[in-house]
């Protein structure tokens, strides 16, 4: 027995590999010596007691590895036992001794064409790249593939030949058994079929997300609480089952649709031929099982078809069964009452595409920014913007929305186009159960544009502290201030009364999530610089300048983005007596850049935009008192 673990390499001048006894690529095992009715195919065989997995050694793929040697009818087996998630094995394979893969996932790409021998799938996954078994002699024994232990084999080719078993009789010389929970997947041409309790036929590829078909050649069966998986293609094709013999289809076996055509609209339904059989279709599926909260199925057959459809629920919408508001006060607004829905027909757009927008594109939000809004920014707004409650024909998707920011979003995608990207949006959210459809609601609520507001209202809130407080030290060169721990009182200084003046700030908020809105972390720091000058007794006067820079996160909508933020202001004090006024006004322009990555069922986005914001700020205070007792009022205002 000859084993390859761990990076080990096996080469030779002749370029053959004639086996006598096994060929274990991975674990090193020992060799017990052989049997008439080995676990790994027919005849006599050699048995190998595997150890453990290990990471695989190497064969040089311009070997020819023979699996019969000629004597005594004695044959050899390749068991692959390793740990690696990609092996390739790239050798021709000739002979009629046995495969196994027993763990890892195993890659057979070179020509099998010529091997008759039994197949096994034991543990992991094998996929076989190319025709096996369609190059060699006529055989009254089948050659047979069996899947079990929950494992998976991806055939992509030609699996078998036809053959004459008896005079004027012929078959296809493989037959394929899956059972144990294990999936047979794949793009192929094989001869009879048979899938086990628990066990799935899947066509296709699901690494490459491609549709599949199998081609039997003779008799196709799915046992009791076995599994047809079904995927639909963008081009309108889906898994097929073609047998040329009948189908036989037991109790309680279920068909299950994993995706849609993202470019075919469901509102009116769509119709599929999933399985045809030559000889008559005997039995019929249980169910077919959509794990969906928006659409429904149905299967129907003839004596040789059976055909899926598929079609969006009825919620008892509108005129053409869209929800999206109006002038009567249903939730979603803009001016015009609908949600969402951008120039460009992007999930829930405004001007820049982003979901669910309002003004500026954010999602949910009115003239002010508030979730929802109407005109005046109010949820569930018309043109009144007063809350005018749930409509009673919801759109498909706020059917299961259960907070505002939800259900205005819902609205905006319930409504989306029914074609080109807005449409493949909508066919991946309508495969949703409910709990996805409101994560993904949340997701593209693009609620972090209205809470970042909040963010940048504390900006400006600390820019008008700074300039306050400034303020407030310009005519304390004339107050009598005291020392801490003084012993006595000593006049300070008379200050500058012409100078610049120079300050940073900085701060971290959170702002606390519901079930409506997620927790949003910020921070923001930065600096101001400016002068002022007397005018006259008791009077000053200048301007300031300044950048910050304010970072947020949205992680529960994995949300993130920054605000560049520029400061520009007057301001003013005068002082009489015990009396002082001070005020002010600023502008600040903040540069908003965010990014959103949103990822539910198939869909992946990263949705990015950058918003201008320009602020102004008015400073309005008096005091009264001496250094020692201060009493003030202050007021800011954005």
């Amino acid at each position: 027995m000859l084993a390859l673990a761990n990076g080990g390499r096996f080469s030779n001048d002749n370029k053959q590999l004639t086996l006598s006894g096994g060929l274990v690529i991975g674990s090193r095992g020992s060799f017990d010596g052989y049997s008439a009715d080995g676990p790994y195919g027919r005849e006599i065989w050699p048995l190998p007691t595997l150890g453990e997995a290990q990471a695989p050694g190497m064969i040089d793929r311009d070997i020819v590895v023979n699996t019969q040697t000629g004597n005594r009818g004695m044959r050899g087996s390749i068991i692959f036992n390793h740990t690696s998630n990609d092996y390739q094995f790239a050798n021709a394979v000739i002979g009629d001794g046995a495969l196994a893969n027993v763990a890892g996932q195993t890659t057979l790409s070179g020509d099998l064409s010529r091997y008759g021998g039994r197949i096994f799938v034991k543990g992991g996954r094998l996929t076989i790249d190319g025709d096996v078994g369609t190059n060699v002699a006529d055989s009254a024994e089948l050659q047979r593939l069996t899947v079990e232990n929950g494992s998976t084999l991806l055939l992509n080719g030609n699996v078998g030949h036809i053959v004459e078993t008896y005079p004027g009789v012929t078959d296809f010389s493989t037959a394929l058994t899956v059972e144990g929970g294990s999936v047979l997947r794949g793009n192929a041409t094989t001869g009879r079929v048979s899938i086990g309790r628990g066990s799935h036929l899947s066509p296709g590829d699901p690494d490459n997300n491609a549709i599949g078909q199998f081609i039997i050649k003779s008799n196709f069966g799915f046992d009791e609480g076995a599994f047809y998986d079904v995927d639909i293609a963008a081009d309108g094709r889906s898994d097929y089952v073609r047998s040329q013999g009948g189908a036989y289809i037991d109790k309680n076996v279920k068909v299950l649709v994993n995706t849609l055509d993202p470019h075919t609209s469901y509102q009116n339904g769509q119709t599929y031929r999933i399985l045809t059989a030559g000889g008559g279709v005997n039995g019929m599926f249980s169910e077919a099982v959509l794990d969906s909260a928006f659409l429904e199925t149905a299967l129907t057959r003839d004596h040789q078809n059976v055909d899926l459809t598929i079609r969006q629920k009825n919620t008892g919408g509108g005129d053409d069964g869209h929800t999206g508001g109006g002038d009567g006060g249903h939730s979603g607004g803009g001016d015009d009452g609908h949600t969402g829905g951008g120039d460009d027909g992007h999930s829930g757009g405004g001007d820049d595409g982003h979901t669910g927008g309002g003004d500026d594109g954010h999602t949910g939000s009115g003239d002010d920014g508030h979730t929802g809004g109407g005109d005046d920014g109010h949820t569930g707004g018309g043109d009144d913007g007063d809350s005018g409650g749930k409509p009673e024909a919801p759109g498909i998707f706020q059917t299961v929305a259960t907070s505002d920011n939800q259900w205005n979003t819902a609205g905006a995608l319930s409504s989306l186009a029914q074609q080109g990207p807005s449409l493949g949006l909508y066919n991946a959210l309508l495969m949703l159960n409910a709990a996805q459809a409101r994560d993904a609601f949340n997701q593209l609520s693009g609620e972090q544009y209205a809470s970042v507001q909040a963010s940048l209202q504390q900006s400006g809130t600390l820019v008008g502290s700074v300039v306050n407080q400034h303020m407030q030290t310009m005519f304390d060169g004339d107050s009598l201030t005291v020392p801490p721990l003084a012993m006595s009182l000593v006049q300070s200084p008379e200050r500058e009364r012409n100078g610049a003046w120079g300050q940073m700030f900085g701060s971290w908020t959170r702002s606390k999530g519901d079930g409506n809105v997620g927790k949003l972390d910020s921070n923001t720091g930065g600096f101001l610089v400016g002068a002022d000058r007397e005018l006259s007794d008791g009077v000053r006067a200048g301007a300031y300048a300044g950048y910050s820079r304010t970072r947020f996160d949205v992680d529960s909508r994995a949300s993130s983005g920054h605000s560049n933020n520029y400061h520009l202001g007057l301001y003013g004090a005068g002082q009489r007596d015990a009396l002082a006024l001070r005020g002010g006004v600023g502008y600040s322009w903040h540069r908003i850049e965010s990014e959103r990555n949103v990822g539910f069922g198939g869909y992946r986005d990263r949705l990015t935009g950058i918003t201008t914001v320009i602020r102004c700020r008015r400073l309005q205070s008096w005091a009264t008192g001496c250094a020692m007792r201060r009493r003030a009022w202050s007021r800011s205002s954005t």
